[in-house]
């Protein structure tokens, strides 16, 4: 092999390894300014005048601030770092929890058919209750152990009414309709 094509050969080795081993974050200084009671106009004047960091950097380290703000304990101390690395995991965990949250009512949309009765009213004792009525449909092939949720009731300009929590312990085999009522 020439010297040219091992010359070659090592830049671009070095390329890829200097591309691959880029940090998280930018490793500009104003990283590492540490927070007190005197210097976020000055770290503000740092950040914007900063070309290295990322738009998504900026938004991670403003609303970090704003989040941890409340316990000045929470950003006095920490440093531009800190507080864009602890906004970052904890977007992540609510994306996670988004996620979780959507795929479950997917599931739910996906597995089961839902349909709302209506009231039917009740005497108990002294006090007449309405009973909110309706059934539940097991489409998956999967047996439902549990029913818990929320039904809520919104006006045609989509205000919410009221919320009932639901949750019932009554196995649902697939293909079955049970009717649940709730008080």
């Amino acid at each position: 092999m020439s010297n040219q094509k091992i010359a070659i050969f090592l830049l671009l080795t070095s390329l890829v390894i200097s591309a691959c081993t880029k940090g998280e974050f930018s490793n500009s200084t104003t990283m590492q300014e540490q927070i007190t009671l005197h210097n976020l106009g000055d770290i503000s004047q740092k950040v914007k005048n900063e070309p290295s960091f990322t738009k998504e950097e900026i938004e991670l380290f403003a609303n970090g601030l704003v989040r941890l703000a409340a316990n000045k304990d929470s950003v006095v101390g920490k440093t531009v770092l800190d507080i864009i690395k602890s906004q970052k995991q904890f977007v992540r965990s609510r994306s996670l929890s988004f996620c979780e949250n959507t795929i479950s009512r997917v599931d739910l949309a996906l597995n089961h058919k839902f349909h709302y009765v209506g009231f039917q009213p009740r005497d108990e004792g002294k006090q007449s209750v309405d009973v909110i009525v309706f059934e539940i449909t097991n489409t998956s092939d999967k047996d439902i152990r549990e029913v818990e949720g929320a039904l809520q009731f919104y006006t045609q300009n989509n205000q919410l009414v009221k919320v009932y929590n639901l949750k019932f312990n009554k196995p649902l085999k697939p293909g079955e309709t049970q009717r649940f009522g709730n008080p």
